[in-house]
């Protein structure tokens, strides 16, 4: 905003007030004593240019975002720790039991479903806890243990919210006003509860008086059993529209995990590795799910995945692996968009012939 105010204008601009019967060349006293002045004012305006932009929403960062979002009820999401499933062999380990994997370490939460689905917590906030798989290690030694194993991720671990991100709920809250119980009030409701990406809601979906919410987690992929439960206590407990949840009375809503439609996908492709072609193109289409289902399954009566853009995807894939070009692109053994409505896609088969 003030990119046209530099020090040389202001000095310039500063001088001309001297009267021309005075000494003001470079070194004199009057220029000796405008000069640093100057410099200061020439500061003063790129931190002014700073503050203004901290004003406004779309424009802060940090801290000062944090302020003014704070002005809409809305504040900047903490890292949260990740639970995850264990399965041991020989004890059931006791609450609080402490285990170890690579650099994170893990603590038993619950053992009541027995020794095939313990809970785990990871001690390391954020996503990092929902990194590994494998074998499990005993920080204190625990009596008939024979193995200990870490496996599925209960309700993924999650990172400080990002200034986008912290943005993105502010505008939403602006834009899609969630109140007496419309779609955008289930939509926060379910978003409250940590570990929700996204939400899906059907109105009415069995008649008056009844909501389904369908949900993805933060990975955007289907919530497990123990997320979905979690936001059927918060919204409505026991799907019986008492208003003992964040539900209003008489609405009963049912919490169900998104249904997850598999997308195979096959291509000829020479003169690359395709174990690393595969991992570089997979890596690139889960993103492009993930931005699907962010920005139109949660909101829309359907979408599509466009088959030119899971091509870009490839080509751009197999450039990276050094490649030059594919043919015979399949996406489920079509050269069709996948439409979908209340389905999230999941990779399935990937493929590269030749």
């Amino acid at each position: 905003m003030f990119e046209h105010i530099t020090y040389d204008g202001l000095l310039e601009r500063t001088l001309n007030q001297v009267p021309d019967d005075l000494d003001k060349r470079q070194g004199s006293i009057i220029y000796d004593a405008i000069a640093p002045a100057c410099a200061e004012l020439a500061q003063l305006y790129i931190e002014l240019d700073t503050a203004i932009q901290m004003a406004f929403v779309t424009t802060s960062s940090g801290t000062y975002l944090d302020r003014k979002c704070a002005d809409y009820g809305i504040y900047r999401k903490q890292a949260t720790k990740a639970l995850r499933k264990g399965v041991f062999q020989g004890a059931t380990p006791s609450i609080g039991s402490r285990f170890g994997h690579n650099d994170l370490t893990y603590v038993i939460k619950d053992n009541q479903n027995g020794m095939d689905n313990v809970t785990l917590e990871c001690e390391q906030a954020g996503q990092v806890g929902n990194r590994d798989t494998g074998t499990l290690i005993p920080i204190e030694e625990i009596e008939g243990l024979i193995s200990a194993q870490l496996q599925d991720i209960l309700i993924p671990g999650e990172d400080t919210e990002t200034d986008a991100s912290l943005r993105d709920r502010q505008q939403e809250k602006v834009k899609k006003a969630a109140t007496s119980g419309n779609i955008y009030h289930y939509q926060k409701w379910a978003k409250d509860v940590k570990g929700v990406g996204a939400a899906k809601v059907i109105p009415r979906w069995q008649g008056d008086y009844t909501v389904k919410v369908m949900v993805v987690d933060t990975l955007m992929e289907p919530a497990t059993p123990e997320l979905v439960g979690q936001i059927q206590d918060y919204i409505d407990p026991g799907v019986e529209g008492s208003g003992k949840g964040t539900a209003p009375i008489g609405a009963k809503c049912t919490i169900e995990a998104a249904t997850p439609t598999t997308i195979n996908v096959s291509a000829t492709v020479t003169g690359t590795d395709h174990a690393t072609l595969k991992t570089i193109f997979e890596t690139a289409l889960k993103a492009y799910f993930t931005t699907l289902i962010a920005d139109s399954w949660q909101d829309k009566d359907s979408y599509a995945i466009s088959h030119a853009k899971v091509g870009a995807i490839l080509l751009d894939a197999i450039s990276q692996a050094g490649g030059s070009d594919y043919a015979n692109l399949m996406i489920n053994e079509g050269t069709s968009n996948i439409v979908l409505t209340h389905q999230v896609p999941i990779i399935g088969a990937v493929t590269f012939n030749g």
